[in-house]
């Protein structure tokens, strides 16, 4: 019996081989952003043609299923831009990263700029095209924006697939949150989680991370946010976690407390 060559194997299969050989290469939509590990997968792809069209495939797969949102100035003209993107692309989408902020050319940086609160984003028409979503990242969204608890109600309408959820923190650790506008973001998010268990496909969120929350009656507030967490998400397999509390030199900067009564 001839032995199988690696690019011979099901796509699927040699996948996951690149998994376990390929440095920071994953197919797998939890825990962590995926990536393609460019320089690395360009090695495989350079071992012969045969591996280079497997490896073709598979990068092909990872840009048909995932997309980046960037809005900088709300304008006309880029919504439209964003909007046809979807249109075009949104039912096989399956990794949706949101960014919202401006650019200096080298760097994007997020934050809330008045030009961006008073712009209307129709992100139900966006999100009406993404049913089969499986993971929304909003890591790179100003926490305090209006935009992020109108986003999650259109997200929690029509993505009922949807099982990895990932909220931005704040930018300054050093100040403190604007506990009117979490405490909406919070609300919503209440309302999504109950309507991804009822209404979903998966029965609740399987990831969900919240590295800023109200800042204020921290006890009550977080009881409340584990006691929905535990009613919504049974099924839930990561809440949070350390590498969402760390800087780009991998200080913790987090100050999260999550103080809960004993009963909880």
């Amino acid at each position: 019996m001839a032995s199988l060559s690696l690019p011979s194997l099901p796509l699927s299969l040699f996948s996951l081989v690149l998994e376990f050989t390929v440095f920071s290469f994953s197919q797998d939509l939890r825990p962590n952003r995926r990536s393609l590990s460019g320089k690395f997968l360009m090695d495989v792809a350079l071992v012969a043609k045969s591996w280079y069209h497997v490896v073709d495939e598979l990068v092909a797969r990872y840009h048909r299923d995932t997309m980046e949102l960037t809005f900088k100035f709300g304008s006309r003209v880029e919504v439209l831009a964003v909007r046809q993107q979807v249109q075009l692309r949104g039912r096989a989408v399956r990794d949706l990263r949101v960014r919202m902020g401006k650019s200096d050319g080298s760097r994007f940086v997020t934050g809330v700029w008045w030009w961006m609160e008073d712009r209307e984003i129709p992100w139900d028409a966006l999100f009406a095209h993404m049913r089969g979503l499986k993971r929304l990242d909003l890591r790179c969204m100003p926490l305090e924006s209006c935009h992020v608890p109108i986003l999650l109600q259109a997200a929690a309408k029509y993505c009922l697939q949807l099982e990895m959820l990932v909220l931005p923190r704040k930018q300054d650790m050093t100040k403190t949150v604007d506990c009117a506008a979490v405490r909406m973001m919070m609300q919503v998010l209440r309302g999504a989680m109950e309507r991804w268990h009822l209404k979903g496909r998966c029965g609740g969120l399987k990831q969900l991370t919240v590295p800023s929350r109200e800042e204020e009656d921290r006890l009550r507030t977080s009881t409340a946010f584990i006691n929905d967490v535990i009613e919504f998400c049974p099924n839930v397999e990561y809440l949070d976690g350390y590498y969402y509390a760390t800087d780009e030199m991998n200080d913790v900067t987090c100050e999260e407390k999550w103080m809960i009564s004993l009963d909880t």
